[in-house]
């Protein structure tokens, strides 16, 4: 049996929520954070997230990412009334040349207004905690990449994967290339037939809710890496008190966008 953070007993909650069925059987929320941590994390699937990341960030050669480590994904503040970052996933990850590359990997199930801000402050915190020491030279800062896979867009693009830099406005000049952010949206994959991706869009429409079991199958045929995930998650829903875990998630999630959106409601009433 497992205690959850409410203090509710698994074999309490397994009455409660009357569980007949598998819920991998059914439509899975791949946002559910009980869910994709258990997969990343997963020591079988180590060589997965690597090759993960290497198509969806789009390394080729030299560039191509070879190993990872995981990192604590607390991110301390500099002072005791400075915030502290908590992200969701944190790789160092080494290239062929064997230089290392800090990447925050986000998985944002839901969009709101401070979601770039908060996402500048992880890389800004990532800049600074990503292993220069002092007495190293300034031209020894790692490159930082925070990649964040959402549902929807932060602006009106016409392909699924935005790129930021810090640039020359008018030039477009990289001042330097030591701190990327990458914006996925699934949303902008809806309408494409799956036998149509691109490997790359079937690695980020594994992420959309409304798949059914026949439809990530068919999603994963014949490449290892994505085979590699669908076991994972098939591996993660066998296990009972996993399945609780992503059930109350999913409760949580649901009614964290009930509040969200009666908020929205409310605050558009209120400038009516």
């Amino acid at each position: 049996m497992i205690n959850d953070k409410y203090g509710i007993l698994a074999e309490e909650l397994k009455k409660f929520l009357r569980l007949e069925s598998n819920p991998f059987d059914d439509i899975i929320n791949p946002f559910n954070d009980r869910l994709v941590k258990k997969m990343f994390t997963s020591s079988s699937f180590r060589y997965g997230v690597v090759d993960y990341l290497n198509v969806i960030l789009e390394r080729k050669g030299q560039d191509c990412f070879k190993s990872i480590t995981f990192k604590n994904t607390e991110l301390p503040s500099e002072g005791q009334d400075n915030k502290a970052a908590f992200v969701d996933f944190l790789f160092v990850a080494t290239v062929e040349t064997e230089a290392c590359e800090y990447i925050d990997l986000e998985i944002q199930s839901y969009y709101d207004s401070s979601l770039p801000n908060r996402i500048l402050y992880y890389g800004a915190k990532l800049l600074t905690t990503s292993g220069i020491k002092k007495g190293d030279e300034y031209q020894n800062i790692c490159k930082n990449i925070v990649l964040c896979i959402q549902r929807k867009p932060i602006h009106k693009q016409d392909g699924f994967i935005l790129r930021y830099q810090v640039a020359n406005t008018k030039t477009h000049e990289l001042m330097t290339d030591r701190l990327e952010f990458v914006f996925i949206s699934v949303s902008c994959l809806r309408d494409k037939p799956l036998a149509e991706l691109s490997r790359q869009e079937r690695f980020i429409k594994w992420f959309a809710f409304k798949l059914t079991k026949k439809e990530r199958q068919v999603l994963v045929d014949g490449d290892k890496t994505m085979e590699q995930m669908y076991m994972e998650a098939e591996k993660y829903f066998k296990n009972r008190d996993e399945q609780i875990a992503y059930i109350l998630k999913e409760k949580a999630l649901t009614a964290d966008a009930d509040y969200r959106y009666l908020k929205k409601i409310g605050s558009r009433r209120r400038t009516s």
